[in-house]
């Protein structure tokens, strides 16, 4: 049996445990190469510096052997316990999540059409419906979902959390809507139901990247604010 009919036969028999273990690991990767851009442009700054060169200078390198130290530097500051913790809400939410949203959703469009003429006219209408609600329902709860959980598996307090939300929610949330509904038309009207959640999960690849460097920021902010407080 080759791997993608095994891949579907998993998702007949098992769908919300296949979907959740490949959420997983696949935003697991997403932050591995998120980490690994953001440790590249770490080191062409470092590069920038040990030359003299500011932001807007064109790009210059350093010697080959302080290039490979440069990198070795940065290499071994990789978070582990950040793509640990990645991967878990993958598995334990945004799996989940989406699994359960797809499936609510076509039943809401289902319970929709009679009661709303518009919708018996032909597909897009049914489209911009789903898409709508994707955006109004899903998007708040996965990216509110997805700071909440990151938080609470990093320790941090409900006022930690709260003050996360406060400070990269509605950044996220606007972004969710820049990047979702072009991708949602594909989902919606091209990608079989039991497929939507890989193919959302395929492109959360760079999604999950743009969430996970959010995060990270924000961790750093509430440090830098918190040494703030205990100095005065």
């Amino acid at each position: 049996m080759s791997g993608w009919r095994w891949y579907k036969k998993m998702l007949e028999t098992n769908p919300m445990a296949t979907k959740s273990i490949t959420a997983g690991i696949l935003m697991g990767t997403s932050d591995v190469l998120s980490q690994s851009f953001e440790q590249a442009t770490g080191v062409l700054k470092q590069q920038k510096r040990l030359l003299g060169a500011t932001e807007t200078d064109p790009l210059v390198f350093a010697s080959p052997s302080t290039s490979i130290e440069a990198l070795h530097n940065f290499s071994s500051r990789y978070d582990w316990t950040r793509s640990m913790h990645v991967t878990i809400t993958g598995l334990t939410l945004i799996g989940p999540l989406t699994h359960t949203w797809y499936n609510m959703l076509e039943r809401i469009v289902v319970w929709s059409i009679p009661r709303m003429p518009i919708l018996a006219v032909g597909a897009v209408p049914q489209l911009v419906y789903r898409m709508f609600l994707d955006a109004v329902i899903y998007s708040p709860v996965g990216v509110g979902g997805y700071f909440v959980w990151r938080t609470q598996l990093e320790g941090g307090s409900l006022a930690s959390t709260w003050n996360k939300l406060q400070l990269v929610f509605p950044q996220a949330l606007v972004a969710s809507w820049s990047f979702w509904p072009a991708a949602n038309i594909v989902n919606f009207t091209l990608v079989p139901l039991p497929f939507r959640v890989l193919y959302t999960n395929l492109l959360s690849l760079f999604w999950n990247a743009y969430l996970s460097t959010v995060n990270s920021r924000s961790c750093v902010q509430d440090s830098s604010a918190a040494l703030v407080l205990d100095e005065v």
